[in-house]
């Protein structure tokens, strides 16, 4: 029961106002698989047992509603499992036609037939909005969903491959899905998830095997991305001559650019080798990362892919190792609309030639203060 002073609060805000405010109790991101309903994300259940006008306002709020339990299928059994089938089917009904966040993990059915929880999910594909889904390759390929993702915005996939199994099969579950625009993908093989390429704005793609034509060519096919990032940590790069003796290939509207790779994977077939032959005109935000860092291949590149694409960086991140200060210079008297330098890996006397150079020749970059505002680095002596 709450207090008259509450209870006066409460008339006095619109309850479109009180909804907004429940809407931000959400968790930002889906939950972790749950097998259990005492571990289900009841935000909107407790906010309706408040009082009558609390309820209310979530019972009229059907986005409230449209975050679902993380269900691990194949798991969950008797009461519990039971119970958090009411409790999927009880979002469902009170989220009316918004478009649906939730999050699947399975890699089999549930005896001899589909899962409860596929049952009720699956008539309302074309409902799913943000879909998080950790399976393996058959059983993604057993989902009757394709050309049913009409509401399909951000997709989060990541496909189980055993060691020992061989090249993974083609699947194009996802391929007609023409909301989609944002997608997280982990897998063996890049090409091996087929998606609607030319209408992505953000692709993050993390994978043991990445050729350099592959990639290229899937990133040919994504002439809207915006935001890109490719993380090899399991296999070097396997790099096509041919990839060198044609022109550079522009990608026009990419401003955010993030790789990682681990240094373990050597000096040949880098992720750095990408950057010899492409151009990002509207390049805005660099961000390279090297576990392990013990040699960067990446820092010598920049210079020339900055000059190449005619980019105006404002932001370059730069955990690769220890860099050259006349590569740090040189990133930096190329890109006067720079704002933030985050370098991790950087001797003591490369800091004071780089905060001399502030005091002098650049000069001309105010949005840059070095090293006291805009830099940061991570010194050792």
């Amino acid at each position: 029961m709450i207090s008259s002073f509450n209870e006066a609060l409460f008339c006095s805000l619109p309850p479109e106002l009180w909804a907004e405010i429940f809407l931000q109790c959400l968790p930002a991101s889906l939950v972790e698989p749950i097998l259990r309903l005492d571990e289900f994300t009841t935000t909107p259940l407790s906010l309706s047992h408040v009082c009558r006008a609390w309820r209310a306002v979530t019972l009229s709020t059907p986005q409230l509603w449209a975050t679902l339990p993380g269900v691990l299928i194949g798991e969950a059994r008797g009461s519990s499992s039971h119970m958090l089938l009411e409790a999927v089917h009880m979002h469902l009904e009170r989220s009316h036609n918004v478009p649906l966040r939730l999050r699947m993990s399975s890699s089999i059915h549930y005896q001899g037939e589909r899962h409860p929880f596929l049952e009720a999910l699956l008539p309302l594909s074309n409902r799913w909005g943000t879909l998080i889904l950790d399976c393996n390759q058959s059983f993604l390929d057993s989902l009757p969903i394709r050309g049913q993702l009409s509401s399909l915005r951000n997709l989060f996939l990541n496909v189980l491959v055993p060691a020992q199994s061989t090249t993974p099969t083609e699947c194009d579950v996802f391929k007609i899905a023409p909301l989609l625009r944002n997608v997280v993908v982990t897998t063996r093989d890049l090409q091996s998830i087929t998606l609607p390429w030319d209408q992505l704005r953000a692709y993050d793609a993390t994978s043991s095997k990445i050729s350099a034509s592959s990639l290229i060519y899937i990133l040919q096919l994504c002439q809207e991305l915006e935001e890109l990032c490719i993380r090899n940590y399991s296999s070097p790069l396997q790099v096509d001559k041919a990839i060198a003796a044609v022109s550079p290939h522009v990608f026009p509207r990419l401003h955010a650019l993030e790789l990682h790779e681990c240094s373990e994977l050597g000096l040949s077939g880098s992720l750095a080798d990408l950057l010899d032959n492409v151009k990002f005109p509207a390049l805005e935000e660099l961000s390279i990362v090297i576990r392990q860092a013990r040699h960067d291949p990446f820092t010598p590149r920049l210079p020339s892919l900055i000059e190449r694409s005619q980019c105006s960086l404002k932001k370059v991140v730069l955990h690769a190792g220890i860099p050259a200060y006349g590569d740090i210079a040189e990133i930096i008297r190329r890109s006067p609309a720079l704002q933030h330098l985050d370098i991790k890996h950087i001797t003591r006397n490369h800091m004071l030639k780089i905060e001399a150079a502030g005091k002098s020749d650049l000069g001309q970059i105010p949005q840059l203060r070095l090293p006291t505002r805009g830099l940061k680095i991570e010194c050792f002596p």
